[in-house]
């Protein structure tokens, strides 16, 4: 059953949570932007 080598196993489960780690930003909502002006403006 097991066909591949561990260190494959590794590297495929590596890459699967990097790319879990870096979508993880887009399932939170948007933060509105804080817009500075001038009181004279």
């Amino acid at each position: 059953m097991n066909n591949f080598s561990l260190w494959k196993y590794i590297l495929v489960l590596g890459v699967f949570l990097f790319g879990i780690i870096y979508a993880l930003p887009n399932l939170s909502p948007p933060d509105p932007a804080v817009q500075v002006s001038l009181q004279s403006a």
